[in-house]
């Protein structure tokens, strides 16, 4: 008797970690020349514009954790 796999049982192989590596990848691609030209490539061929939407989402997430970091500054907070 042959019992075919569902699709989703096979996701559930995939480890948490390679996901927050390729995120992890994707953040320091400005920093490794590597990573930022497929980065390019992929921005070329993106034609609904979500690689860019992801970098602004990014910089406003900097921007929000800069903010963060220089309130507890000005209260004397330790960081």
């Amino acid at each position: 008797m042959h019992t075919k796999l569902p699709i989703f049982i096979l996701i559930l192989f995939i480890p948490p970690g390679y996901i927050y590596l390729v995120a992890s990848l994707f953040l320091l691609a400005t920093y490794i020349p590597p990573l930022y030209r497929v980065i390019e490539k992929l921005r070329t061929k993106d034609e609904k514009d979500r690689v860019g939407k992801v970098e602004k989402k990014i910089v406003e997430g900097e921007k929000l954790v800069d903010e963060k970091l220089v309130d507890k500054k000005d209260v004397g907070g330790n960081i």
